[in-house]
């Protein structure tokens, strides 16, 4: 029987008037997992994401990010070195998921090799790289899921594929601001909790927010006088990477 651990993710939608996240209020709601915006095609960087990052890490949360893809807007490898260096010093426990919704200014039928050579460069950069789509753009990708996790939008995965994550309700949620969405992680077998060890809050403190409101350049992100964090290698099974699993709620 699989197992399942509640989480969510968050953009900067859920920093109204430049508001932070208390993030000891969300994992005290019973959270445990967290993927976070870091950037979109190659002109926004998520001017939160140092913050949340380190914040839900703090907290006890696994941590995740995501890239808003717009394909045709640069090519693949170009918005995969912009999401890598955007993760380069936090502490992800699982991976960098390709957002993808769009066909951007390609044809529908290009839009699944621009998908692969993303991942693949993810993957090369040592981080594993799940999917978000919903089911029927999905279904139009040739060769979806090409070996990678899905993260589906919507509770219609395609048959034949396995839903690492699935997209949940809006909720409003203690220590966050703003509405946001809600999801489940599922594992083919459980984790032994363990602390949420590690590097803690960055030597150098992350940028305000409220000063770094337009998007950044690849060379404007900062970068943090830390430990890199535990990369994981590619996927080969069914379970979770848990590098550093969290405590059970």
């Amino acid at each position: 029987m699989a197992n399942t651990i509640p989480g969510l993710d968050v953009s900067g939608w859920q920093h109204p008037n430049n508001e932070p996240i208390d993030w000891p209020e969300v994992h005290k709601a019973g959270y445990r997992f967290v993927i976070i915006k870091s950037t979109q095609a190659l002109d926004y960087h998520n001017p939160w994401l140092c913050e949340d990052a380190w914040g839900a890490h703090d907290a006890g949360l696994l941590i995740g990010t995501y890239h808003y893809a717009v394909p045709g807007d640069g090519d693949a490898a170009a918005q995969a070195a912009y999401a890598l260096a955007s993760a380069a010093k936090l502490p992800l426990n699982l991976g960098i998921s390709l957002d993808i919704e769009e066909p951007g200014t390609l044809q529908m039928y290009q839009v699944g090799d621009w998908c692969q050579e993303f991942m693949t460069a993810i993957r090369n950069g040592h981080h594993y790289s799940p999917i978000y789509t919903y089911h029927d753009f999905g279904a139009q990708l040739v060769g979806i899921p090409w070996g990678q996790r899905l993260w589906w939008a919507d509770d219609l995965p395609l048959p034949g594929t396995h839903p690492y994550m699935t997209q949940g309700a809006v909720l409003t949620v203690p220590g966050i601001p703003a509405p946001v969405d809600t999801d489940t992680l599922v594992m083919a077998r459980s984790v032994t909790p363990l602390d949420n060890g590690g590097p803690k809050n960055p030597t150098v403190p992350c940028p305000d927010p409220a000063r770094s409101a337009e998007p950044s350049a690849v060379t404007g992100i900062p970068s943090f006088a830390v430990p890199a964090p535990e990369l994981l290698p590619p996927v080969t099974g069914e379970d979770v990477p848990s590098s550093t699993p969290t405590t059970a709620p």
